[in-house]
């Protein structure tokens, strides 16, 4: 019990750290790429890394982002204040994005 608790010290810190630095500066075409019927899932993993969630054996995923005077950028839930976004991408059984949708999960 005692590592299992220090390892979640250490993940709690390297999260807050990661928050405290240099805040991320958005960008206005990070999202521009995405397109129903035309991209395809590897291409999200190489633009966006790895989704923040799965659902319906990966066909669903999703991904925390912030917004900032140039644009999004990708954050950790926990990470301060504002505007807050799930990306939320749907594919096919062939790695196709069928849709998208960006949901205010916090702000405005």
């Amino acid at each position: 019990m005692y590592r299992s608790l220090r390892w979640l010290g250490v993940c709690i810190a390297l999260s807050l750290a990661a928050c405290a630095s240099q805040p991320p500066i958005g960008q206005a075409d990070l999202l521009a790429f995405l397109k129903s019927g035309e991209t395809m899932r590897g291409e999200v993993n190489a633009k966006l890394g790895s989704p923040d969630a799965e659902y319906a054996r990966g066909r669903i995923l999703t991904f925390w982002l912030a917004a900032d005077e140039a644009g999004y950028y990708r954050r950790t839930p926990a990470c301060g204040s504002g505007e807050r976004f799930s990306l939320v991408l749907v594919f096919d059984k062939d790695d196709l994005l069928l849709r998208h949708s960006l949901v205010i999960v916090c702000g405005r």
